[in-house]
């Protein structure tokens, strides 16, 4: 179950959203009042929309696969 991998986490997160759903229509999967619930409950997970994407298209369009690349880079550069 998700809730239950999020509450055994024991560092910070960043989930990426879509905007819109599985058939291109708003809202995505996670609506503004999922991030709000999700946010209040695990306030290490960092949630970050990922403009002008839907469910697919964030990782299957070379736009969200950018912004994919980009948190990735982000989450990694302290590391360097």
């Amino acid at each position: 179950m998700v809730a239950d991998a999020l509450a055994a986490l024991t560092h910070p997160v960043r989930l990426l959203v879509a905007p819109r759903g599985f058939l291109d229509e708003p809202p995505g999967l996670y609506d503004a009042s999922a991030r709000e619930r999700a946010h209040a409950e695990y306030p290490f997970v960092q949630i970050s929309e990922v403009a002008d994407v839907n469910h697919y298209t964030i990782v299957l369009s070379p736009q969200g696969a950018d912004a994919v690349v980009d948190a990735v880079r982000a989450e990694l550069a302290p590391l360097a």
